[in-house]
C-alpha cells in the first residue's frame, strides 16, 4: 500500500477492478499535527479544507500567509 505521505506515489487503479468503497477508519492527518500548529495556523487550515480548490485569499500555494 503506498504510503499517505508520499504525495509523489501514485497507484492508478482501474475502476472495473474495483468491487467495493469503503471510507478509511485511518485519518490521512498525521496524529498530533494541531498540538504543533499556532491558533492561526490552524484557522488557515481550516479555511483552506473548506474552501477546496479555491485558496482563501492572503494564502499562497502552499498554505503560508502571503507578505503584504
Amino acid at each position: 500500500m503506498p504510503s499517505l505521505c508520499a504525495a509523489d506515489e501514485v497507484v492508478a487503479i482501474p475502476k472495473a477492478t474495483v468491487d467495493e468503497q469503503i471510507p478509511s477508519q485511518i485519518s490521512p492527518m498525521p496524529a498530533g499535527l494541531l498540538n504543533v500548529l499556532t491558533r492561526e495556523e490552524i484557522l488557515a487550515l481550516l479555511a483552506f479544507l473548506e474552501a477546496g480548490e479555491d485558496l482563501p485569499e492572503g494564502l499562497s500555494s502552499h498554505g503560508h500567509q502571503q507578505a503584504r
